[in-house]
């Protein structure tokens, strides 16, 4: 990924929903960074449309006292700016985005993984 051009808070933890240790929804993490990793291949491919103003919604639910059930969905949402391309070029600019916030979920995962609160 490339850097991120700005500072990144590196404190940033991962609560869970019952204010529990920040390692109790690490896979949810994992699951988003993967969603994440999907869009961008989708918009390193598109060449049809720009997304100007659009939202991403990640859906979390899930048994803060159960270890073996979530639901997790990354959504693209707010429509209202897109617009189709007709240089068949792509929107580097909803990529870079992506890749900023890809960068995030990674340190995110870096700090669990160093407090020992990440599964291999």
């Amino acid at each position: 990924l490339p850097p991120v051009p700005y500072a990144v808070d590196r404190s940033t933890s991962i609560k869970s929903s019952n204010g529990g240790p920040s390692g109790a929804r690490a896979r949810v993490v994992k699951d988003l960074r993967r969603q994440l990793k999907l869009l961008a291949q989708w918009f390193k491919n598109n060449d049809k449309f720009s997304f100007y103003a659009s939202s991403l919604l990640f859906c979390y639910e899930g048994d803060p006292s159960s270890d073996t059930w979530d639901n997790s969905r990354l959504r693209t949402i707010d429509f209202a700016h897109v617009v189709h391309r007709a240089d068949g070029g792509r929107d580097d600019s909803y990529l870079d985005g992506l890749y900023s916030l890809l960068r995030i979920v990674e340190e995110i995962l870096e700090g669990l993984e160093r407090e020992g609160k990440l599964d291999a």
